[in-house]
């Protein structure tokens, strides 16, 4: 924008001093040449007085350009509006969806690190929320979606970290999501994913800690983490666990946080199963991020209205993203055989749902004893305060 003023500039000081040259060689010229020069001196005056007309037209003109910078494109011009979108038909979206994605498949595709990064927490629909964000069409996600590229536990280089992720173009957004980075060492995950890509932004669904014991605890006996026998119920894994923790809600300084954090990493580290209890202590964990992420690059996501309502917690995660509405209410249907939201896809009409091994642990059907969940309840609420203390917002934790 600029450039083109500096281009202009030179030339009209060069138009008006030459015509002011001519004008004044006219004006100072003898009687015998003056009769001479009359009507061409007129005609130069509104030779001027025309070009002046055609630089104004030309400046106002330019400088209603620069009020859209850019002039509007194709692919600018193909992502209605949230508000149009509400307003549509059934039809109307399905095509809006095809031209969307004819406009994306047309751009130069290439692999880049991601621009969204799921960082957990575990057992509070991590993968829910990777199904729905990954139906919009201007989100690629990595397959698998893991890639556990900053805990420092594979092998991968950073380039094998890009080749790992889909082929985008411009317009789209590249997501991965690892739900062990939120809590599981080493204790620089934030800088390090913050000095990879500056401008990356994470996203953070949470759930009630005292409930997610208990889908954990079902989960890592599931998949083998808790060798047999070791603990016959969740009631068994608390009397080794729980009263080792106590103490790790009342720091009283920033030094003593960072300590804790050190501490629990620590413990992390030599003894994996102590996990199921302390991934809920929220507040200590996060507050590694929020030294890092302003809120402009990180959404924490209520990961119980999520299951219980997608369509408004999904609109509010494509407005965090910048990305047009397009995932609605309208698109979830309710699957019959688990309870859960399936997303109904626009343009084939077909529902998609999620993996019952993914509702296995959130489907109502396990059994929790009342009495542990308080005793939970009692050994979350000081880090849950904290918590809400620390991002200004409440859950209904109870």
């Amino acid at each position: 924008m600029l450039m083109r003023y500096k281009i202009r500039k030179p030339y009209l000081v060069l138009s008006s001093l030459l015509f002011t040259a001519i004008f004044l060689y006219l004006s100072t010229s003898s009687d015998d040449e003056e009769k001479e020069n009359f009507f061409l001196r007129d005609e130069l005056i509104e030779l001027m007085m025309a070009e002046d007309e055609r630089l104004k037209e030309n400046q106002q003109q330019d400088q209603q350009k620069d009020i859209y910078s850019d002039p509007p494109t194709e692919a600018t011009t193909i992502y209605p509006s949230d508000e149009k979108i509400k307003r549509m038909s059934s039809s109307e979206i399905r095509e809006t969806w095809k031209r969307i994605q004819r406009a994306l498949d047309e751009e130069p595709q290439s692999k880049r690190l991601p621009d969204v990064i799921g960082i957990g927490v575990e057992k509070c629909g991590t993968g829910a929320l990777a199904k729905y964000l990954s139906e919009h069409p201007m989100v690629k996600a990595r397959t698998p979606l893991e890639g556990h590229f900053f805990e420092g536990l594979t092998t991968k280089s950073f380039d094998e970290y890009i080749n790992s992720m889909p082929l985008s173009g411009k317009s789209s957004l590249v997501f991965e999501k690892t739900p062990a980075y939120f809590s599981f060492p080493p204790a620089d995950v934030p800088e390090a994913m913050k000095a990879t890509k500056d401008d990356v932004k994470v996203l953070l669904i949470l759930c009630n800690p005292s409930r997610r014991v208990f889908s954990d605890f079902i989960q890592e006996t599931i998949m083998g983490a808790i060798p047999p026998n070791t603990f016959r119920s969740v009631e068994d894994y608390l009397l080794m666990y729980e009263h080792r923790f106590k103490g790790y809600s009342k720091w009283r300084s920033h030094q003593e946080l960072i300590s804790l954090r050190k501490a629990i990493l620590r413990v992390h580290t030599r003894d994996y199963l102590s996990t199921i209890l302390t991934t809920g202590f929220y507040a200590l964990h996060l507050s590694r991020w929020l030294e890092v992420f302003d809120s402009s690059h990180i959404h924490i996501i209520d990961g119980d209205k999520m299951l219980e309502d997608p369509g408004p917690v999904l609109e509010k995660v494509q407005g965090f993203l910048g990305l047009p509405k397009l995932i609605t209410s309208k698109n979830f249907v309710r699957d019959t055989k688990t309870g859960f939201f399936c997303f109904k896809r626009p343009v084939s009409e077909q529902p998609s749902c999620l993996n019952h091994g993914k509702t296995r642990t959130r489907n109502g059907k396990m059994n929790i004893n009342g009495s542990t969940l308080r005793s939970l309840n009692e050994l979350y609420r000081p880090f849950n305060d904290r918590l809400f203390e620390m991002i200004d917002m409440e859950f209904d934790w109870t």
